[in-house]
């Protein structure tokens, strides 16, 4: 079954990468002044700003289907929803800027669009810091029972496992150590039986001369 809340974490991945790259692509085509930079710059942008269009929508969808906390929805609420609708006016507003101009600046406006677009930049950092802040402390869109089940099976094999290893490795010891035992006991039982024959012999060897 496909869960619609998700979409929005599969889509706030393309805003993010398309107008960072175009962020970086117009300072380094405001730098070198080569005109295919600045199209790769104009095009990422406009994409983005339609990605983000969407990564909004879906964020609504998540809102009202994405299960939460008290502690998420606060966050949500007051951080991460007015960022990212800022994060998305900003980038339309900047696209239709670019679109309005045919990406042709002066100086002032070129300086002025890339301020713009640095605070858009910061928002759109701040919008990915509060949404990871939803999902890994307050576990939004996660399911508890299953991460739960799921960590409590981990914890169960890991502990089962310890055992059986400590076990094989203490038989192996023991049985090796048996061996080397029963191994030793037999070469000092050799040993006492070729003294005690060597012993034997010197003794008839000691008569027969007493003897003569």
């Amino acid at each position: 079954m496909v869960r619609r809340e998700l979409f929005h974490a599969m889509l706030v991945h393309f805003p993010i990468a398309l107008l960072v790259f175009s962020y970086v692509f117009i300072i380094i085509w405001r730098a070198t002044g080569k005109e295919y930079i600045g199209q790769v710059s104009y095009w990422s942008l406009l994409v983005g700003a339609g990605a983000a269009l969407a990564a909004a929508m879906s964020g609504f969808v998540a809102e009202d289907l994405a299960p939460h906390n008290e502690q998420a929805h606060e966050i949500m609420e007051r951080f991460h929803q007015p960022l990212g609708l800022a994060v998305m006016s900003l980038s339309v507003a900047l696209a239709v800027w670019g679109l309005l101009s045919r990406w042709k600046f002066s100086k002032v406006t070129a300086a002025a669009f890339i301020a713009v677009f640095t605070a858009l930049i910061g928002l759109l950092a701040a919008t990915g810091y509060y949404g990871g802040q939803m999902v890994y402390e307050h576990g939004m869109a996660v399911s508890t029972k299953e991460l739960c089940s799921g960590h409590a099976n981990h914890e169960e094999n890991v502990k089962s496992m310890k055992p059986v290893k400590g076990s094989e490795k203490d038989e192996h010891s023991a049985g090796h150590d048996e061996g080397h035992g029963k191994e030793s006991a037999g070469h000092d039982e050799g040993r006492d039986m070729d003294m005690k024959g060597g012993e034997s012999g010197m003794g008839d060897m000691k008569d027969m001369e007493h003897k003569h």
